[in-house]
């Protein structure tokens, strides 16, 4: 069989989720030694790219010329270039096509099953507060959902939220969980201020609710001598609430915004050296970033909203409800003071390397992938 695997969507210059988790699925099909069969349809803007990236496999190339249905009108993406993708099939022997991530602006290809990775529910969710432009991209969404063959999804939260979410969805759901990968650090982090630090790395957005961390490092001032580090790019969320709270709980001088984008080895000193990882968020399908951390062997304190408390296996240090920055204060107080051993800090980080390696992860998919053989 071949399978032709959709790049199309990789932009050379991003290392969003969404790419990190195609990469490392190309990763283990690497490591499997299973390339022959896997063939990846990219676009002349991202060929070179992706070529010098993973140079095992084999590549397709396909001309998306529409830039207004490119950049505008998405949705319409999947009827405009369906002939073209249908003659690639034909031409190099296609048996499977395979899209990473599923979204309005996917391609289909109709003449071969189709597999797709509907990472959750959210853009769907939010799309109920954009009027009619909402309706019409759950309208689309919807349309392909039921026309393709399977969806993977992240996590069985993810699949019980798009169950929920969309109620006309008859394509069967298969979840596979993201594989996750640390590197080895670089050497050791100096940053400017060589204060012992707490970690937050996440979007800035509100439903990623830092401003509970920052509300609970607020009652900590005074009792620790660590800072707060905030990994992430600036958003409107950073000016209009962060920086306000920072002022009423007058710890400006105490919590720090790296903007700057870090190597994979810088980020794994960033994790490696915090003395503590809180993740606080109230809607996460997966959520990378405190596995990351524990993985580094960094005692981590996590929310158990949506995903969290399955997929990090209940192996980490929880609060609840997410929004108690009280609780989440105490939690904190609590583990600087009794930090876990380096003993139990190698037996979590071990069990996460083995349960979400990219090998284990590309196994699954090879094997659901040969049901359509």
């Amino acid at each position: 069989m071949r399978v032709l695997f959709d790049l199309t969507y990789v932009n050379p210059s991003s290392y969003s989720g969404i790419v990190i988790y195609a990469y490392r699925l190309l990763k283990g099909i690497v490591d499997l030694e299973l390339t022959d069969n896997i063939s990846l349809l990219v676009t002349e803007k991202n060929k070179l790219f992706l070529q010098k990236k993973f140079p095992n496999f084999h590549f397709i190339t396909v001309e998306l010329r529409y830039k207004i249905i490119n950049t505008r009108l998405l949705f319409l993406k999947r009827y405009v270039y369906k002939n073209k993708i249908n003659k690639l099939v034909k031409k190099y022997n296609v048996s499977l096509f395979f899209t990473p991530y599923l979204n309005n602006g996917s391609l289909y290809a109709s003449k071969v099953p189709q597999i797709g990775v509907l990472h959750d529910a959210q853009g769907y969710i939010l799309s109920k507060k954009t009027g009619l432009k909402g309706y019409v991209l759950r309208f689309f969404t919807v349309r392909l959902l039921n026309r393709i063959n399977r969806i993977v999804t992240i996590s069985n939260f993810a699949k019980s939220s798009i169950l929920n979410e969309i109620k006309n969805l008859h394509t069967p759901i298969y979840v596979v969980y993201n594989s996750v990968e640390v590197s080895n650090c670089e050497k050791k982090l100096i940053l400017e201020n060589k204060t012992p630090y707490i970690l937050y790395v996440n979007t800035l957005e509100p439903y990623k609710n830092l401003e509970t961390l920052v509300n609970a490092f607020g009652l900590l001032k005074d009792r620790t001598k660590h800072n707060l580090i905030v990994k992430a790019k600036k958003l409107p969320y950073w000016d209009a609430i962060i920086l306000p709270l920072l002022k009423i709980n007058n710890i400006t001088d105490r919590v720090f915004l790296i903007e700057k984008k870090y190597s994979n080895e810088k980020m794994a000193s960033l994790f490696s050296e915090a003395d503590l990882f809180v993740s606080p968020s109230l809607m996460e399908g997966f959520g990378f970033t405190p596995i990351e951390a524990a993985m580094h062997q960094v005692p981590v304190i996590s929310s158990k909203e949506s995903a969290l408390f399955e997929t990090t296996l209940g192996l980490l240090n929880y609060y609840e409800p997410a929004d108690d920055f009280k609780e989440l204060a105490y939690v904190i107080d609590k583990i600087l003071i009794n930090k876990p051993s380096k003993e139990e800090l190698i037996k979590i980080s071990d069990c996460f390397k083995q349960s979400y390696s990219a090998k284990q992860q590309a196994l699954l998919f090879i094997k659901l992938f040969y049901e359509y053989k």
